[in-house]
């Protein structure tokens, strides 16, 4: 009996882009090996203008708003190498490269030696992919970048939000600062970029320095859904409260990787424990597929305190849905 014939591999190609399966999606993995070619987010292409694409991936390496531990800065570098064991379609959400042109828009430069040095370039960064005709996802970073983006988004009017976070992001100051990353949804809101009647805060934990944290964002209008309510309701009833939380309208997703416990998700600034699962982030997600996004970002991100790439690896996953979730709209 003879061999079966088995086909010929790909032949690696060497020209302007390495082969891409769907062409305008990740490097072909059948070609390039994940520990292969140049690392960008998903292994996507590289298009720091944007021209002509749909969605941009922008990297925010800046974490001059932490309150505590620092590193997020690192955190674009690391999701695009976690991001290497990339997909081409969400079974739930849906083939993103079918429908958009996605890029890797390269990183906002950040002088990291003057105090709030790149706050202005990640507006003019945001904005210049907003003007291309591109909707953004950006990947930091710490937390208070989200207002940067927020404010260059563009839109006609308030956005609904979600946010996805271990904490409400929504202190008037902290030690004597008005623009950090405990601060930037009460300046989003008074700003006039977020709608709170259109808003939730999903995975907050019970851990307050004090009941006052939860008064103002409430008072404003946001729903608030914690930890211990996804445990004691279900992930289902939660999914369903998010939904009719947001009304009617455009919205932007944020997600802090400090949502998650500890166990999923070491690396982040602020770990916070009795957090969610990835398993119920990701169905929460998956949960917003139809829901026109404004924008959207992953947040908090800090490499040095990884294990085992841990985290970096969940954040590409998380990214990829993020992708997903806008190409459907």
């Amino acid at each position: 009996m003879s061999d079966p014939e088995v086909p010929a591999a790909s032949e690696p190609h060497f020209g302007a882009d390495a082969p891409r399966v769907p062409a305008q999606g990740p490097v072909d993995a059948d070609v390039f090996a994940y520990a292969a070619e140049i690392p960008t987010f998903l292994r996507l292409p590289l298009n720091r203008q944007g021209t002509g694409a749909d969605i941009c991936i922008l990297g925010i390496p800046f974490d001059g708003g932490i309150t505590e531990r620092a590193g997020a800065r690192e955190g674009p570098r690391a999701v695009r190498l976690g991001s290497s064991i990339s997909r081409y379609f969400h079974g739930t959400i849906g083939r993103p490269y079918d429908k958009c042109k996605v890029v890797d828009a390269g990183d906002v430069p950040i002088n990291c030696l003057v105090p709030d040095g790149g706050r202005d370039q990640i507006a003019k960064r945001y904005r210049a992919l907003r003007q291309a005709g591109a909707r953004v996802v950006a990947v930091g970073g710490d937390h208070s970048a989200t207002l940067h983006c927020l404010e260059a988004l563009g839109w006609d009017e308030p956005v609904g939000l979600v946010h996805f976070d271990a904490h409400t992001d929504s202190y008037d100051s902290d030690s004597g600062s008005l623009i950090n990353h405990a601060t930037v949804f009460r300046r989003a809101i008074e700003g006039g970029y977020v709608d709170p009647k259109r808003s939730v805060q999903i995975g907050l934990r019970p851990d307050l320095h004090g009941r006052e944290q939860l008064a103002w964002p409430l008072a404003a209008g946001m729903t608030i859904i914690d930890s211990d309510e996804i445990m004691v309701r279900g992930v289902e009833s939660c999914a369903d409260q998010m939904l009719t939380s947001l009304g009617a309208g455009p919205i932007y997703v944020s997600v802090d990787i400090d949502v998650l416990d500890p166990c999923f998700a070491p690396a982040t600034g602020c770990p916070e424990p009795g957090g969610l699962s990835a398993r119920e982030l990701r169905y929460l997600l998956a949960r917003l597929k139809g829901i026109r996004l404004a924008g959207a970002d992953l947040m908090e991100i800090a490499p040095p305190y990884d294990v085992r790439d841990q985290t970096a690896l969940l954040a590409g996953r998380l990214l990829f849905d993020l992708v997903c979730l806008m190409a459907e709209t």
